[in-house]
């Protein structure tokens, strides 16, 4: 498998996780919420368009565009909720293909053709490139404006939330590509959609993009250190560079309800007890929330 590939694979095993979940806990909702005779033909239309979704051809880039429309053709009349899960069903579609995209070698050096490029674009991809490979990419735009208005309010904020996310990206080659005010944002705006939505069926996605962020900002990336190590040259003594020390300070002033306000003045304390030098107790203390969290390994770039 190529290299892109293997950094995108947790990203989309953790999506077909979610997805899974999901379906199923729509279904039952449905089954519950619906008479008799309309459950099973929710249920019947999520099996027509599965079975259309797994008779596309993966390698085809126009396969899109036909799953967009038979999705509308089946749901666009029916009750938000089973426009959800068919949504759910066609975005597991569109990683398939974004990820069989990039199992081809078209990107070894060869001229692309105009046509392909137009075919990525038309159907909601774009070509990136990191560390000085070309691949294919998720148009940060395409699922909110082709689904935004037709799904439920939690599903729709959620695209919304994600477009400034993945135009602005996270990491590339284990440099942070945002702020770590950005990154502070980012947590508190997951915080509160969680909050305002706790049974919403991507919450675990959800809570996944809230502990990765909250993390990122207590520990930084191997290219984006929290520590000031040009100044170690200096002094000899490693500490958090002051914007981010100050950045800690605010937030742990912030809203004393949400769990991250605690977890950053929890780490601010150990923090200032160490001068704000590196020390076995906030190595530890970070160690512990990275268990606790089980969260994958981070990609060099996503």
């Amino acid at each position: 498998m190529r290299l892109r590939s293997r950094i995108l694979t947790t990203v989309y095993t953790l999506n077909w996780l979610y997805l899974l979940t999901g379906l199923s806990g729509l279904l039952s909702t449905m089954a519950i919420a619906t008479e008799h005779d309309e459950g099973v033909s929710a249920q019947n239309n999520l099996a027509v368009y599965g079975e259309f979704l797994s008779d596309l051809d993966r390698g085809d880039v126009t396969s899109i565009q036909n799953g967009v429309q038979r999705l509308g053709e089946l749901f666009d009349s029916r009750p938000v909720e089973e426009m959800d899960a068919a949504f759910l069903a066609f975005r597991g579609f569109y990683y398939e293909v974004e990820m069989e995209q990039n199992d081809f070698e078209r990107f070894d050096g060869s001229e692309l053709e105009d046509s392909f490029l137009k075919d990525l674009d038309q159907n909601g991809f774009r070509l990136s490139s990191s560390e000085g490979m070309s691949y294919v990419d998720e148009h940060p735009k395409f699922l909110h404006r082709a689904f935004g208005d037709r799904v439920s309010e939690p599903v729709g904020v959620f695209l919304r939330l994600r477009v400034n996310e993945l135009e602005e990206g996270i990491f590339d080659d284990a440099v942070l590509m945002i702020s770590f005010e950005n990154l502070a944002e980012r947590v508190r705006t997951w915080e509160r959609y969680m909050e305002k939505y706790p049974d919403f069926v991507l919450f675990d996605e959800a809570k996944y993009f809230y502990q990765t962020y909250l993390l990122t900002l207590l520990e930084g990336s191997s290219n984006t250190p929290i520590y000031d190590y040009d100044h170690e040259q200096k002094t000899e003594s490693v500490t958090v560079y002051q914007h981010v020390q100050d950045i800690y300070r605010e937030f742990a002033e912030g809203n004393s309800s949400m769990k991250s306000t605690e977890i950053v003045k929890e780490y601010l304390a150990l923090l200032e007890k160490s001068d704000f030098r590196q020390s076995e107790e906030t190595t530890a203390f970070l160690r512990a929330l990275s268990k606790a969290w089980q969260l994958p390994e981070m990609p060099d770039s996503w």
